[in-house]
C-alpha cells in the first residue's frame, strides 16, 4: 500500500482489552478486522481477515473464529485494524442453566440522543459499551434469552 493511500485511511481507537468483560473474552467468536476503503461518507467497511495471511474471509464460518487472546495478540501484532466479535444464534451462551444469546446495539452518531441511550442502557440492564471504531457512536452488547433476527436492523 502506498503511502499515498495510507493517509486517506482514518485512525482506529486500540482496544482497550481491559475494559471487555470476562463473558465476552471467555467466547471464542473473535476475528481480526481491517480497515475497507473509506467511503464517501465517511465510512469504512471492517473487512474481516486471517490474521495468518491476510486474506478476507468469511466472519460467520465458525473455522475463522478466534478466541479473544488470539484475536488481540493478532491485532497488537499489526495483523489488523480491530477485533470483533460474531454475534450467532447458534452458539449460546450458558449461564446458571441458562441459555443467552448476545446482541449487539449499534448507534451512528448519536451524541444528540444520550439521554434517550442512557435511558435505554438502563432497561437493559446496563450492558457493555463501548465507543464504535469510527469514534462518531456506540455500540451496546446485551444477552437475550431469544435470538434476535433482522441482521443490521
Amino acid at each position: 500500500m502506498s503511502s499515498n493511500i495510507t493517509a486517506t485511511l482514518p485512525s482506529v481507537p486500540q482496544v482497550q482489552a481491559g475494559n471487555i468483560p470476562d463473558i465476552l473474552k471467555g467466547l471464542s467468536q473473535w476475528i481480526v478486522w481491517r480497515i475497507g476503503p473509506l467511503k464517501a461518507n465517511g465510512k469504512f467497511d471492517k473487512v474481516p481477515v486471517d490474521p495468518q495471511t491476510g486474506r478476507h474471509i468469511n466472519a460467520h464460518d465458525p473455522q475463522h473464529w478466534l478466541s479473544f487472546a488470539d484475536a488481540i495478540a493478532a491485532h497488537r501484532a499489526g495483523k489488523g485494524s480491530g477485533i470483533g466479535i460474531v454475534m450467532s444464534a447458534s452458539q449460546p451462551i450458558e449461564m446458571d442453566g441458562e441459555s443467552y444469546y448476545l446482541i449487539g446495539l449499534d448507534f451512528d452518531r448519536c451524541r444528540d440522543r444520550m439521554d434517550k441511550l442512557k435511558k435505554l442502557h438502563e432497561l437493559l440492564g446496563r450492558p457493555y459499551v463501548e465507543v464504535s471504531p469510527s469514534g462518531k457512536g456506540l455500540r451496546m452488547f446485551a444477552l437475550s434469552k431469544q435470538p434476535l433476527k433482522g441482521g443490521n436492523r
